[in-house]
């Protein structure tokens, strides 16, 4: 179970990491401007009681790497139980011999998003 307001609980975000989605509503870097942020979020969710991943692709190069899924998350959100699922990207650094978060984005993931376009 997470505790409410631990923004980065295991230490697995780098030290000038950044975020863009609609949480955020704007591009930040670095914890100056992330922290709050992320204090904010972590304030609004408890009781994690799934937390699943749907790999739509993954791969590393070096010392970089990178994670596109769909996360599908129940969890108790301003008191209320809910269940959502976010379409996400994570790009990860290795510091020191340990994979670090240096970036996200997230966005509301819909099964119609999923759909194929029909071709012009």
């Amino acid at each position: 179970m997470r505790r409410r307001g631990t923004a980065d609980p295991c230490g697995a975000v780098a030290p000038q990491p950044s975020r863009t989605g609609r949480a955020v509503r704007a591009d930040r870097i670095g914890w100056s401007e992330l922290g709050p942020t992320f204090e904010w979020v972590a304030t609004r969710f408890t009781e994690c009681a799934s937390l699943e991943y749907e790999l739509l692709a993954a791969g590393a190069s070096g010392d970089l790497a990178y994670l596109v899924a769909i996360e599908r998350i129940t969890a108790t959100v301003n008191g209320t139980p809910t269940s959502y699922a976010l379409r996400a990207t994570t790009i990860f650094r290795r510091e020191d011999g340990v994979w670090k978060a240096v970036h996200r984005h997230g966005d509301p993931y819909r099964q119609d998003d999923a759909k194929p376009h029909a071709q012009d």
